[in-house]
């Protein structure tokens, strides 16, 4: 955590365009990664940076945490789901996800049926 709150402070200092041409890439790259760590870690400085780049870059956000919604791991998973109430936050359309949330209800985890139903009661 403490290599993605300096990677916040970096962009606060070099701006978002450095973020987007810098961060965002190994984002994408890790958030697709065969490496559950690699993947989990993409997760969590979304979740950290959301509040401080610019709508362009959330796109590009949303569209790694929608992917991770059918992650083969479940902590993945739920932990998508859990962060799609920020992207909420930044009216952000999450509309097209209820099909994808309504069938993760009915997931083997028991985490990812209660935060795939936390992330709809925000769109219901």
């Amino acid at each position: 955590m403490a290599a993605i709150d300096n990677l916040k402070t970096l962009t606060e200092i070099f701006g978002l365009d450095w973020c987007v041409s810098n961060v965002v890439p190994k984002l994408v790259e890790k958030s697709s990664s065969t490496v559950f760590l690699h993947r989990m870690t993409a997760l969590f400085a979304i979740e950290r940076f959301l509040s401080s780049v610019s709508d362009e870059t959330v796109s590009h956000f949303f569209t790694i945490v929608s992917e991770r919604l059918s992650d083969p791991v479940p902590n993945i998973r739920f932990n998508a789901c859990r962060i799609l109430n920020q992207f909420s936050q930044r009216n952000t359309d999450l509309n097209g996800l209820v099909p994808k949330l309504t069938e993760m209800l009915e997931d083997n985890d028991p985490e990812v049926c209660f935060h795939a139903g936390q992330a709809l009661k925000l769109l219901l």
